[in-house]
């Protein structure tokens, strides 16, 4: 799923947004949700939101000067009783929708994603013991 604008709700001069926001997942997405009134409804329901009460996204791509982006992705996953089932999301921005397939790419490699992740843990990791020191 992506998301392009020449501005996002500027405050001041109006400044063309160079980049492409994007929601991924490694798994097969079968819907998507791009309109906070479609998902939540008309009254914005956090605890039932429309489209879970029903079912059904409404695969409306990002078209909204009046709204942040806003994502959400259904995919259809069987797991059995004890079985595990990892799955990557993807959210970032890019240059264009290349650099966004490239970089997709790399982390729906699940072996790649964790190593990432685990390179991110320990980055943090490290910087808050360095800050504890007084």
């Amino acid at each position: 799923m992506y998301a392009e604008t020449n501005n996002w709700r500027s405050t001041g001069e109006c400044i063309p947004w160079p980049f492409v926001g994007y929601l991924a997942s490694s798994e097969k997405v079968n819907a998507f949700e791009t309109s906070t009134e479609k998902f939540f409804g008309p009254k914005h329901n956090w605890y039932a939101p429309k489209s879970i009460q029903i079912g059904k996204l409404s695969d409306t791509p990002f078209q909204n000067y009046d709204e942040f982006p806003y994502g959400v992705l259904q995919s259809n996953l069987s797991i059995a009783p004890g079985q595990t089932k990892k799955v990557v999301i993807t959210l970032g921005m890019e240059r264009n929708r290349e650099q966004v397939q490239t970089t997709v790419s790399k982390y729906n490699n699940l072996e790649y994603a964790e190593a990432q992740l685990q390179e991110v843990k320990t980055f943090y990791r490290d910087l808050v013991e360095k800050s504890n020191y007084n």
